[in-house]
């Protein structure tokens, strides 16, 4: 991990502050495995041994980009990979979307393992796309238990197929359920968390149960097939300003903004130039003036990207988690 500062997890492994996240590459970019491979093994040679996949995305490439560049040890590398789709949310399918995950990685565990999202989809085994009606709603399924599939994530670290669980897209009463039944507490929260957009109360909250909190699109997702009603953060005339008296680019600021606050921070990208500058934000420090200007960008529930209604129907189901105020 060199010398990048890191989280540490209840499970006494740590992973780093910067990730690089394989949401942009494979499908979602209509990329092929081997072009995601390789932007993956350019990650890895700029540093990063925080990748951040999901069975939403390519969790193959991760495997090629292992193979394709030498690096010291494998267990350098921090996998969050792959985190449980809604298809599998069920706690009779968790541990065979487990095997098929570290067979697609060619692992026998994985560091970290995430629930992606917490309202249940229908679809048929091993296949993450979701059954439709024909107005293309999804199938949901209502009577999944949140409890129950965290029980069943519990047995994939006592099988010793994950070193540490997790939870991503969890609202505070969710997670409030599952410390209430837990053995193994959730050892990272993952959340969409940037300058627009930065969940402070649901932070505190985590904080308070000493739940590390990651976030996701840290610059605010731009280029992102979603959209929201604001400006593109990296071109807020604020952050930009600011990159200006730093000498620094609008995403070094973004980003140093999390860091400096514990908030870990996953971003996507497939140009090694960015990847390599965006690492280069450990050798400066934002004043204290300029982290209070940056928290007043803050836009709350409008600035959100990625909600899931790309899902048709999901807004209307009980586990929805973006209805709660945090």
């Amino acid at each position: 991990m060199g010398d990048m500062p890191s989280l540490s997890l209840n499970s006494g492994s740590q992973i780093p502050l910067l990730g690089f996240g394989t949401g942009g590459l494979g499908p979602l970019r209509q990329m092929s495995d081997a072009e995601a491979g390789r932007a993956i093994g350019a990650g890895l040679e700029c540093g990063f041994r925080h990748l951040d996949t999901a069975a939403f995305y390519t969790p193959s490439t991760s495997s090629q980009a292992r193979r394709q560049i030498a690096y010291p040890k494998s267990q350098d590398i921090s996998l969050i990979s792959p985190q449980l789709p809604p298809t599998g949310l069920h706690e009779s399918k968790v541990e065979a979307w487990m095997l098929r995950s570290l067979e697609r990685l060619k692992l026998s565990y994985v560091d970290l393992y995430l629930i992606h999202f917490p309202v249940a989809m229908l679809g048929n085994d091993g296949e993450v796309a979701p059954h439709t009606t024909e107005d293309g709603r999804v199938r949901f399924d209502p009577e999944v238990s949140l409890e129950k599939v965290w029980k069943a994530m519990e047995k994939q670290v006592k099988a010793g197929r994950a070193r540490a669980i997790g939870l991503s897209n969890f609202n505070s009463n969710q997670i409030s359920r599952i410390l209430k039944v837990c053995e193994i507490k959730p050892a990272v929260l993952q959340i969409e968390v940037n300058a627009y957009h930065q969940q402070r109360l649901l932070r505190e909250f985590c904080g308070r149960h000493q739940i590390p909190v990651c976030g996701y699109a840290p610059l605010g997702a731009p280029g992102t097939p979603f959209s929201s009603k604001l400006p593109t953060l990296i071109e807020d005339p604020a952050v930009l300003a600011m990159a200006g008296r730093y000498g620094r680019s609008p995403a070094q600021v973004l980003l140093r903004y999390l860091v400096q606050q514990e908030v870990g921070a996953v971003f996507k990208s497939a140009n090694p130039g960015r990847m390599r500058e965006n690492m280069q934000i450990f050798d400066f420090s934002l004043k204290p003036e300029d982290m209070k200007l940056l928290d007043s960008l803050d836009r709350g529930k409008e600035a959100r990207i990625y909600t899931m209604k790309s899902f048709i129907g999901v807004d209307e189901q009980p586990e929805y988690p973006f209805n709660a105020p945090f």
